[in-house]
C-alpha cells in the first residue's frame, strides 16, 4: 500500500538533505528539529514518496504524518509515519 498524498513523481534534492546534518553532512546533529527532519526524509525515501533529485523541504510532523513542501511549486505532500 502506498502511503502518500499528492503527485507520485515528486522527489527531493540531495542538496536539501545536507543542511539537516553537520556542516559537512558526515556527523549526526544534536538539534531535535534536524533529527526529526532527517527521520522524516528517511521515511519518505523508504516509502518511495520522494527521491533525492528534486527540492523538497521538511515542514512539520503531526502524530501520523510528515509534511513536505516543494521549493519551486510550493506543493505540499504528506507521508504516513512509520508505525513503531
Amino acid at each position: 500500500m502506498n502511503n502518500l498524498t499528492g503527485n507520485r513523481s515528486t522527489t527531493m534534492s540531495s542538496a536539501m538533505v545536507a543542511p539537516y546534518g553537520s556542516a559537512n553532512g558526515s556527523e549526526p546533529s544534536s538539534d531535535p528539529y534536524r533529527e526529526l527532519a532527517n527521520q522524516a526524509f528517511l521515511n519518505a525515501f523508504q516509502c518511495g514518496l520522494i527521491a533525492e533529485d528534486q527540492p523538497w523541504m521538511f515542514m512539520y510532523s503531526d502524530s501520523h504524518h510528515d509534511y513536505f513542501k516543494h521549493k519551486d511549486t510550493k506543493e505540499y505532500i504528506k507521508c504516513l509515519k512509520e508505525v513503531k
